[in-house]
């Protein structure tokens, strides 16, 4: 997904989560509240970092701001 606004690229996969330079090892997904996402993540620089991911038509809403599939 990218962001028209920003030019920032949220790239999505069940395993690892790629946003701004950084790489974000999923450890678990919970779904419980669809069609919002939170994907519990590690990074090496961060550590624990969470996603809160909604699904919109179109593509998904990342802290407040809009990304369209590319």
């Amino acid at each position: 997904y990218v962001s028209p606004q920003y030019g920032v690229k949220l790239d999505i996969n069940k395993d690892v989560i790629k946003f701004k330079n950084g790489v974000f090892n999923v450890k678990d997904w919970d779904e419980s509240q669809k069609p919002i996402y939170v994907a519990k993540t590690q990074n090496k620089d961060l550590g624990s970092w969470s996603f809160r991911i909604e699904k919109v038509d179109g593509g998904v809403v990342y802290q407040g701001v809009k990304f369209t599939k590319d």
